[in-house]
């Protein structure tokens, strides 16, 4: 009877009774006492009986955040169906309150249910705190999208503005796809962009790691297609799905003006914009897509200029790296890469040889033994591995690069140097345990570094520079 008063009615005794049954609340656990305080002088108790109702739709607009007292929900995507359930102790609908968006899924009772409700402005006025600035999406019980407050200065045009936003969110981790869909939802309009903010520019320049070019494209004429549930209604309904399509079309811009040519050049890629301007022309007939016609028009004669100048310099376009048909292809005889070949002298130094996969070994030997300091003659091609061992390479081998052990070195040596050969440092190993590093580097900065480091391979291989970067530990974050 307590949650079911009006909170300007409520007593101290019965707040303090409130407060310490949201002491076992699974969805509170992570706020502090200050904020389940707080929230105990507002959250109300919202029950229905009948299974199957509907509480609201995808699509709505976010009113209420939800805790599960009681029963248990189906979350519901149009177009997916059923993606999870979730019972006592969960919590949903934040995410369209922390967006200002509409709801991401339909919720559905799966039997009477008690509920917990906080509504949006109480929502908005206790959640500040920084311990409860992460908001999780979660499907099939895993997270997909896990977003952080964080503060930002305003800008000129902001600082008249009553309405606007000292923050924004920024996004930790999520899946590729649920990436995609937040930033369609929340990075286009003029409103919501700020110079600080890099997430659209940031994804258009990494996806490739986490998600096919033709998945992508994919993805987005999904987006742009999708349509509002039929409870948004009317003049709703059409504004949400113009939204979806001129913020697709304004994310293929930006994809343009990062980098025309590689856009082009991944596979797929014309015949999407041909699909994405026939369908943005045909539906100007019913939406305000003047604008996006236009630029639409202009992309793609854009794209069929820059094929028509490969074709006359008779150039191929490269096929998109990341299709999965080219995923574990094998090594072909053309295939470059460059070797290093260490010298067998006391202070080591190196030859960077660049060759082919079917570059014997004893081509291999006579480019770095040009550069050798040493007048002696009779030189032979050996591995070294971290333990000591040698492997010596025969004149006719090929693909040497592919024969070398994970940490083995490449050394070109006379055979009285090899008996004195040692491992190079680099190959041992650190020499003090990760464990003390590990626990001073937190794995938000452990993230961030593995994704520099794939970053600067991925650079090195494009432009064919070659750069060691040796890690002293390695981690899965």
């Amino acid at each position: 009877m307590t949650l079911r008063k009006p909170p300007n009615l409520r007593s101290n005794d019965e707040i303090d009774f409130i407060y310490s049954e949201l002491m076992h609340i699974k969805a509170l656990a992570h706020l502090s006492t200050t904020i389940k305080r707080q929230l105990a002088g507002c959250i109300l108790l919202e029950s229905h009986n009948v299974g199957g109702t509907v509480l609201f739709n995808q699509g709505d607009e976010g009113t209420s955040w939800f805790i599960i007292l009681k029963g248990s929900v189906n979350v519901v995507i149009y177009g997916k169906g059923i993606v999870c359930s979730l019972h006592e102790g969960d919590d949903f609908g934040k995410l369209a309150l922390v967006n200002d968006a509409p709801r991401a899924a339909s919720i559905i009772l799966r039997e009477p249910c008690h509920l917990l409700r906080v509504d949006k402005d109480d929502f908005n006025r206790i959640l500040k705190d920084v311990e409860a600035n992460t908001v999780r999406l979660k499907e099939l019980g895993m997270d997909v999208l896990i977003l952080e407050k964080i503060q930002q200065p305003f800008s000129k045009e902001q600082r008249g503005d009553k309405n606007a936003k000292s923050y924004r969110y920024s996004v930790m981790a999520g899946t590729a796809e649920k990436v995609l869909e937040y930033i369609l939802d929340s990075r286009l309009d003029e409103a919501n962009q700020h110079l600080q903010d890099t997430l659209l520019e940031d994804y258009l320049l990494t996806y490739i790691f986490f998600i096919s070019t033709e998945l992508l494209c994919q993805n987005l004429l999904m987006y742009y297609n999708s349509r509002a549930r039929p409870s948004a209604g009317g003049e709703a309904a059409k504004n949400r799905m113009l939204l979806n399509r001129r913020h697709v079309v304004a994310f293929v811009m930006c994809w343009y003006e990062i980098d025309a040519e590689i856009m082009f050049q991944k596979a797929g890629v014309r015949e999407f914009l041909k699909t994405l301007s026939d369908s943005v022309y045909a539906d100007s007939s019913q939406y305000d897509l003047k604008t996006e016609v236009n630029t639409m028009e202009s992309l793609t004669q854009a794209c069929d200029g820059y094929y028509e100048e490969m074709a006359a310099a008779k150039l191929t376009v490269s096929s998109d790296s990341s299709k999965s048909e080219d995923l574990g292809r094998p090594i072909r005889p053309s295939d470059e890469t460059i070797v290093k070949v260490f010298s067998g002298t006391v202070d080591p130094t190196y030859t960077a040889v660049r060759v082919s996969a079917e570059t014997r070994a004893e081509v291999i030997l006579k480019l770095a033994t040009k550069k050798q300091p040493s007048s002696e003659s009779g030189f032979v091609l050996v591995e070294i591995k971290s333990n000591g061992e040698y492997k010596l390479f025969k004149d006719e081998e090929m693909s040497v690069e592919s024969n070398i052990s994970v940490n083995g070195r490449l050394f070109c040596c006379t055979k009285d140097q090899l008996a004195h050969l040692n491992p190079l440092p680099e190959q041992q190993g650190p020499n003090e345990p990760s464990g003390k590093i590990l626990e001073t580097i937190s794995s938000r900065e452990l993230a961030y570094h593995s994704t520099m480091y794939d970053w600067y391979r991925h650079t090195d291989t494009q432009t064919g520079r070659q750069t060691d970067i040796v890690f002293d530990f390695t981690c899965s974050v």
